[in-house]
């Protein structure tokens, strides 16, 4: 737990230091998660980091992925002015769900061993699930406000309608075990 928390601080403290003077390649923003994500838990099937940890995990466009690594994102044709304010959206919105989304995990999995292993009775574990919502609805807001950013970025109307194109074709794609 001790080389998580350490190794929690150095990524963050490094993201923010890079991410202030640095524009992000879609590869360099993979790579930037992915360092930041912990092993699933004991008893996930799957872990979509750092997106399972959001209140609202699917239903929301993320779009600063969408205006900068989704391929196609260069048909939505944005000046360089707006890449770079995206971008600088990004260097402040992304440590900070890294930050939150690494706080709710490590709770939820202390939630897990708790009730699991230790076999605390459930009512006595309802203040951490309170405060496991309320993290993942501060995340969630987060979210809400950086899509708000974005879209002040964006003053072309038709910039946005591609935009909100990409976004719905993220939600087209099937799901496993569909046809």
């Amino acid at each position: 737990m001790k080389k998580t928390l350490l190794a929690l601080i150095v990524l963050f403290v490094s993201t923010n230091v890079i991410a202030a003077g640095q524009q992000f390649t879609a590869k360099q923003h993979k790579q930037q998660l992915k360092a930041a994500a912990t092993e699933k838990g004991p008893y996930a099937a799957y872990d979509r980091w750092p997106k399972d940890y959001f209140l609202i995990p699917q239903n929301l466009p993320f779009m600063v992925g969408l205006s900068l690594y989704k391929p196609g994102h260069e048909a939505i044709g944005y000046s360089e002015q707006q890449k770079a304010e995206i971008h600088k959206i990004r260097s402040t919105t992304v440590p900070t769900v890294l930050e939150i989304a690494s706080k709710i995990k490590a709770m939820e999995l202390d939630l897990a061993n708790r009730l699991v292993i230790e076999r605390v009775p459930p009512q006595k574990l309802y203040p951490l699930v309170d405060e496991i919502a309320a993290l993942r609805a501060e995340l969630t807001k987060a979210h809400l406000d950086c899509i708000y950013s974005v879209q002040q970025v964006i003053t072309d109307d038709a910039q946005y309608a591609r935009l909100v194109k990409q976004a719905r074709t993220v939600g087209k794609k099937k799901q496993k075990g569909e046809k």
